[in-house]
């Protein structure tokens, strides 16, 4: 079973969040396929070594395209940056080059390269407070594979051939035409099922305690709860991950023939009560290896590290709960998505319904977090991020 990961820089979806998030796909899969701007972040730090000066120009632009912040050096930093895009175009064009010529290109390669090293490191701090570097170093791990789309950081500036190229990308990383390609299931964040601003009481039904996540999203089977593995380094997660492997994989080979099936199916209620008689005990079995499992022990048992715990959930949905969710959390560009929407339409070849993998973090501690976090402060250490989740116990 292959799981997706699929987004983009200019998301609305917490980063942090959705870096846990494709932690337990690598436990949890087959293999794991992180694709878009999650991939590009993750290959980051060895691609930028091959980036030309145009790469790396691009790259800038769509950057300070995004920010909204200081419109008038704003509209400075991109005139300088397409200045040095008409002058490298003009420069690797001549065979003589003009001295004057030269000392400009030079000039602006110059700074553009500081610029570049900037954000950069900028970039690798980022990562490291979000752990994204922890993905980085499993990244060549055979298990994970990676799939930039036509993806740039902002993702501003793609032309209609690239939006329309994105969409057939990601229809084809969810449902391959492959014979032979593995089931493929999408995995979702916690965003996915929050009530939107238009939500009311009347429409959703008066919300209970414990249940204001799920709103939204009805159809969702819990399967397994697992601890915090934010601060496992990448050898741990790796050794965890032989750990479960084994269970995973026998757990996998029922999963898949259930997705098989949902994906052929018309009628919600036999997915569900398909998923009940058929996959619901192997999902319990892992839940038993996982409650025994001595590296997840320890971090459940130890309030300094095991600030979370995650639900993680099978989700049914159609394409119109997916654009939306797209939409909302501008996971794709407006263009990307018109092409989406266009190609599932009363479009026969695709499911009507196709199932998710849906996480839902859940503060384990918040007394315990809130002190830690104090003691931390006055150790002079790095204070880690703390999100509020909402309770869906």
């Amino acid at each position: 079973m292959k799981v997706i990961v699929f987004n983009t820089e200019n998301t609305t979806i917490n980063l942090d969040a959705e870096t846990q998030m494709i932690k337990y796909g690598y436990l949890i899969a087959d293999k794991l396929c992180i694709a878009g701007q999650l991939a590009y972040n993750i290959m980051f730090e060895e691609e930028h070594k091959k980036f030309s000066i145009i790469k790396k120009v691009q790259i800038l632009y769509d950057i300070v395209l995004c920010d909204d912040s200081e419109l008038e050096d704003k509209e400075v930093q991109l005139k300088t940056l397409q200045k040095l895009i008409v002058i490298t175009k003009e420069f690797s064009k001549r065979k003589n080059t003009s001295k004057e010529l030269l000392i400009k290109y030079n000039t602006l390669r110059r700074k553009t390269s500081d610029w570049f090293d900037t954000y950069r490191i900028n970039n690798i701090k980022n990562q490291l407070g979000i752990g994204l570097l922890v993905l980085s170093a499993l990244s060549k791990d055979k298990k994970i594979e990676t799939s930039l789309l036509n993806i740039s950081v902002g993702s501003y500036t793609h032309s209609k051939h690239e939006s329309e190229s994105n969409a057939k990308l990601i229809l084809e990383l969810l449902f391959p035409t492959n014979q032979a390609s593995e089931e493929t299931i999408l995995m979702l964040p916690y965003e996915f099922s929050l009530p939107t601003d238009s939500d009311t009481v009347e429409e959703k039904g008066e919300p209970t305690e414990g249940n204001e996540a799920i709103l939204e999203f009805s159809n969702l089977i819990g399967v397994l709860e697992i601890p915090e593995v934010k601060y496992l380094t990448a050898l741990q997660l790796k050794a965890l991950n032989g750990e479960l492997s084994e269970d995973f994989g026998i757990l996998s080979v029922k999963f898949e023939d259930w997705i098989r099936r949902c994906k052929k199916e018309t009628d919600l209620q036999n997915i569900l009560t398909d998923f009940e008689s058929n996959v619901g005990q192997h999902f319990e079995t892992m839940q038993n290896v996982i409650n025994h499992n001595q590296t997840l022990t320890d971090i459940k048992n130890n309030p300094r590290i095991n600030s979370f715990k995650n639900q993680i959930y099978i989700g049914i949905l159609d394409f119109e709960m997916l654009w939306d969710f797209y939409e909302r959390y501008k996971v794709v560009n407006k263009e990307t998505l018109g092409y989406l929407k266009m190609r599932t339409i009363n479009n026969t070849m695709y499911p009507k319904y196709f199932p998710v993998l849906h996480i839902l973090p859940e503060i384990v501690f918040p007394d315990i977090v809130d002190n830690l976090h104090q003691e931390l402060n006055e150790d002079g250490t790095e204070k880690p991020p703390i999100k509020k989740f909402l309770n869906i116990d």
